[in-house]
């Protein structure tokens, strides 16, 4: 249902440059995240530009730092799940 992630870079303060197989591209900021204790390994950019993509819509920092792409996805979308599955729908039967 979701495109795959192809690439995912890192940029300044705490956001990424997201790439999906759809065409769908663009930042997203983690900014409100890097203050979290679960993402405490992001003290400083440094770490933070370790990212990488160990396995199907996952970013990960280390292996016991993974994010989902898929609701990174909506965000750049700006769309809902449901509206996902609607315009899946429509793809469909088209």
């Amino acid at each position: 249902m979701f495109p795959k992630l192809i690439d995912a870079k890192p940029l300044p303060e705490f956001a990424l440059h997201l790439k999906f197989d759809d065409g769908t591209e663009g930042n997203i900021s983690l900014k409100r995240w890097s203050k979290t204790q679960v993402f405490s390994r992001w003290k400083n950019e440094i770490n933070f530009s370790e990212v990488f993509i160990p396995r199907q819509n996952v970013i990960a920092w280390n292996s016991e730092m993974e994010m989902d792409a898929d609701s990174l996805y909506l965000e750049l979308k700006g769309i809902s799940y449901d509206e996902l599955k609607l315009l899946n729908s429509k793809h469909a039967s088209a």
